[in-house]
């Protein structure tokens, strides 16, 4: 009976209250340490005086007991002490924990932007920094999962209210709405004159309509696309007194699919790729290998001669190819180290300007100096940064002007969240249709006569192996690529490459 009443209360202590638990245990602990050390420093005193006080003077046995007194106070002190610092050790443990703690109640209460200082967490800073990761992603996700939301809308077809899902979804002020009419609303939420005429008839010719799919413009998601359906709201009379307008953001579902489309169409290009390569290298070995021979049985001057250079460039660019099809097919999977980007970045501005320097193009760049290092491989890295400005100095006019711009940004808009290094080469080449934008990192899709296709896929999958992001887009006069890739924080981004350089790799063209 006693032994469960006993167990019951050890489990309720020590896995019920963790502040008791620890601000018991821990001073208790350093308070026993404290004491234990002194209490055998006592004993093998005591036993060392009393073999000693057979030929002690009563003035030497006065001293030893004073002694002895001296060092039981001692022990009464450090052990005092030893309870103190075990109470301040428990402080300092919980204070960071009640912080991670309240902040993870927080989450779970709907509070996403519950963020913490991770700089007050003393040697629990990684964690903090894991947690605040942990946040952002859980309120961006939460954000991209509110995919719909209503409006209210009077007889005369004048906004009402609405709720946050459409105002974020629309890009729209909730407050700046209210009393425009559907004209209005669609011309600030980027929304075509399809609403316009689908609202008016729901409320003069009193004809619902559902599942009526429109096209949004925005300047920050580009293209929407979205799901209307409506409701008209009538009194007892039958006369109408407002519409209810639901709508639902069927972009990201787009989205998804065609990642998914694209993913199993990379897999299956993959395969093939790889069994094509090892097929066409045997062979064109054997050609580039006669080609050498019969160019050195022939006479200068003769026309076969330069046939036969003629076979062995186009032999090589053809290995080029195949070298390319091997990469995308079977990527490598090297040792990652941090990187860093202002050194890469800056070495390939080196290696492009080489390539222009027949032009009149212009090359600026603005590198930031506080840019953080990234965790991957840099001769990858070096090479996908290639591509996109190669890419960028081949499509813009001779007078042009190509930017580079490295930055530090942020995973989303919350206050502490991940911290990325965001790279942008803009160009002042023609703007990206939308077919093209959309298969831009498809294999073998290219808009250039001598083009393989392989470049920007090979770049894509490069950053996308780094846990990072490209985009193409469109800011005012330049066509931009925009990548993100995570940062690194702590001891981890200081140690950057320690001499060791990224080493250019072949680039396609």
């Amino acid at each position: 009976m006693k032994s469960g009443v006993f167990d019951r209360f050890v489990y309720y202590l020590f896995r019920k209250r963790l502040t008791a638990s620890l601000f018991i245990i821990i001073p208790v602990v350093v308070g026993l340490t404290a004491f234990s050390s002194g209490f055998i420093a006592l004993i093998l005193t005591e036993q060392f005086l009393s073999k000693a006080s057979l030929t002690f003077t009563l003035f030497q046995k006065k001293q030893a007991a004073e002694l002895l007194l001296g060092i039981k106070l001692e022990i009464l002190v450090f052990t005092v002490l030893g309870c103190a610092a075990g109470v301040g050790i428990a402080v300092a443990i919980l204070q960071p924990l009640k912080r991670i703690m309240l902040s993870a109640r927080q989450i779970a209460e709907g509070d996403f932007n519950s963020m913490l200082d991770p700089e007050r967490l003393n040697e629990l800073s990684a964690l903090g920094h894991d947690f605040n990761r942990m946040a952002s992603s859980l309120n961006k996700y939460f954000m991209d999962s509110v995919s719909s939301g209503w409006i209210l809308m009077g007889p005369s077809g004048r906004i009402i209210s609405m709720d946050h899902g459409a105002e974020r979804i629309l890009d729209v002020d909730a407050k700046r709405m209210i009393g425009r009419n559907a004209e209005e609303f669609a011309k600030a939420g980027g929304l075509g004159p399809e609403f316009e005429r689908s609202v008016e008839r729901a409320l003069i010719e009193r004809e619902s309509f559902s599942n009526l799919e429109l096209f949004g413009d925005h300047d920050n998601e580009g293209t929407l696309r979205l799901n209307f359906s409506s409701q008209l709201l009538e009194d007892n009379d039958g006369e109408v007194m407002g519409l209810t307008l639901t709508l639902k953001d069927l972009s990201k579902a787009g989205e998804f699919a065609e990642r998914i489309q694209r993913a199993e169409k990379l897999a299956a290009l993959g395969s093939m790729a790889a069994g094509l390569a090892h097929e066409i290298r045997n062979p064109l070995g054997s050609i580039k290998g006669l080609a050498q021979m019969l160019e050195e049985e022939l006479k200068e001057g003769d026309t076969a001669k330069e046939y036969t250079r003629i076979m062995t460039r186009e032999v090589d660019r053809l290995n080029g190819v195949v070298s390319d099809l091997l990469h995308f097919a079977q990527p490598s999977s090297g040792e990652k180290q941090a990187c860093d980007i202002k050194m890469i970045l800056s070495q390939a501005l080196q290696l492009v300007r080489v390539h222009t320097e027949n032009r009149r193009l212009t090359i600026e760049e603005n590198i930031a100096s506080d840019l953080k290092p990234v965790m991957g491989e840099s001769e990858k890295l070096m090479q996908a940064f290639l591509n996109i400005i190669l890419n960028a100095v081949q499509a813009a006019p001779d007078d042009g002007v190509v930017r580079l711009e490295a930055s530090m940004g942020k995973a989303d808009a919350t206050a502490s969240a991940t911290e990325t290094v965001v790279i942008k080469i803009k160009n002042q080449g023609e703007a990206i249709d939308v077919e093209t934008k959309s298969k831009l990192f498809d294999p073998f899709f290219t808009t250039k006569k001598d083009g393989t296709g392989l470049g920007l896929p090979i770049t894509h999958q490069i950053i996308v192996k780094h846990r990072g992001n490209i985009s193409a887009s469109r800011e005012e006069a330049f066509t931009v690529f925009t990548v993100e890739l995570p940062a690194l924080h702590g001891a981890d981004g200081a140690a950057i490459l320690k001499g060791e350089e990224p080493v250019a790799p072949s680039v396609e063209r």
